[in-house]
């Protein structure tokens, strides 16, 4: 996550996820934004249709845009930052739990940092995660790409661009269920799925078949060492999927313009 992304087109689709694994508010979510901020010259998360038109993206989550809206719409490029989408209003699913939802935002160490001093102070920095996040039941994590590659091994500087399958079993070993952010590779969904989930379970990752659920070219899995866990997360992805459509179905069969969002859920991945 960079703060450049904040509010965009994919900060939607995530918290409209969440909204729906957290349900009633029983569960106590964490975010790790894995927030990186080393410079980029690009003009990543500058995707923002839903604020532009919020008429043709509300099928996905109504009050969650609502409120994306009114805390993005007119806050410039510059000025975005992770912190805006700690409002609680935006997380409509949890926001009347005892415990609020709990957010880490702590930079991860990029490549301006000499190699052993950069890998000490990953470890460190997933340690001070963990503890911020001990009291979740659910666990969002968001790197930019998603899980590691063998490329950006731990050495490399951009390995901050990426969630480590040590980290996630930490979070599992905990007793956490676990959600994190995968970008679309140079393959489809299923066969992305089949191959992340074989090289977890070759690093160790101990968990039970994973869910997953994408939106276009964001993807997310659904992890736990409790199948039941993946189950009924599963079971509100595709929830999500059946609403979103009926959704469209409605206001397309009232004439009114509606974004295509392609929802796909792979339940049981391996």
């Amino acid at each position: 996550m960079r703060h450049n992304y904040a509010g965009d087109q994919g900060d939607y689709t995530k918290y409209a996820l969440l909204n729906q694994l957290a349900g009633d508010g029983q569960l106590v979510v964490g975010i790790n934004w894995y927030l990186t901020e080393h410079h980029e010259n690009n003009a990543d998360g500058g995707v923002r249709p839903h604020l532009e038109k919020p008429g043709e993206w509300e099928h996905l989550d109504t009050p969650l845009l609502t409120r994306m809206v009114d805390v993005f719409r007119e806050v410039a490029a510059d000025d975005r930052r992770v912190q805006l989408l700690h409002d609680l209003q935006m997380l409509h699913g949890v926001k009347t739990q005892p415990v609020a939802p709990v957010f880490f935002d702590d930079p991860l160490p990029t490549g301006g940092m000499a190699t052993a001093a950069r890998i000490a102070a990953r470890e460190a920095w997933h340690r001070a995660a963990m503890a911020k996040l001990h009291a979740s039941d659910i666990v969002f994590l968001d790197p930019d790409n998603g899980f590691e590659v063998e490329s950006r091994g731990p050495r490399s500087k951009w390995r901050c661009k990426y969630a480590t399958y040590a980290e996630v079993n930490d979070y599992l070993a905990a007793g956490k269920s676990v959600v994190p952010y995968q970008h679309a590779r140079r393959m489809t969904w299923p066969v992305l799925v089949a191959k992340v989930t074989a090289e977890m379970r070759e690093a160790g990752v101990q968990m039970a078949s994973p869910g997953f659920v994408a939106f276009g070219d964001r993807g997310f899995f659904l992890l736990s060492r409790d199948p039941a866990q993946v189950a009924e997360m599963t079971r509100g992805a595709l929830a999500l999927q059946t609403r979103v459509a009926a959704r469209v179905h409605e206001a397309r069969e009232a004439g009114l313009a509606c974004a295509t969002l392609r929802i796909t859920v792979i339940p049981g991945a391996g």
